[in-house]
């Protein structure tokens, strides 16, 4: 994963200091470009530990889908993760959807938080957490973070 910028290290902060549980995944130009990255251990791990999904009982080329909601300022879109176990070796997969376009540019760094067994995914290179959660406005950031730290 490259360096982290200035928003990227305050939103670090913020997640780390508040003590929520997430995953960094760095959205590159190849990434984007394919559709698709590796489901790392951590993330698999996280995923059968809520009950979200279990990839070590799923068939190699097989996919399962995941409801997941994308987090802006101004709206929260839901879509379905695809999670997949390649035909071949069965090395896990994942993709947002092809929603994900609209909030991410190539090698931005996204926030992945489970609740409930729905994947949550925050653009932290572009969104400003701090703001977001602070702010009078209401905002769909602000309340995914209430009901996350209210448990």
């Amino acid at each position: 994963m490259r360096n982290f910028n200035e928003i990227e290290i305050l939103n670090i902060d913020f997640l780390q200091k508040r003590g929520f549980r997430y995953i960094l995944i760095n959205l590159t130009q190849n990434i984007l470009d394919h559709a698709i990255f590796d489901a790392k251990r951590e993330l698999r791990d996280w995923l059968k530990e809520t009950g979200t999904h279990d990839y070590s009982t799923q068939e190699p080329g097989q996919k399962a889908m995941v409801k997941t909601i994308i987090l802006s300022f101004k709206k929260q879109v839901e879509v379905e993760s695809s999670l997949y176990r390649a035909g071949t070796r069965g090395d896990a997969r994942m993709w947002f959807g092809s929603d994900i376009y609209d909030f991410v540019t190539p090698d931005d760094i996204c926030g992945v938080f489970i609740h409930n067994k729905i994947i949550y995914v925050l653009n932290i290179s572009k969104i400003d957490i701090v703001f977001c959660c602070t702010t009078a406005l209401s905002n769909p950031i602000k309340t995914f973070f209430k009901v996350l730290k209210t448990g």
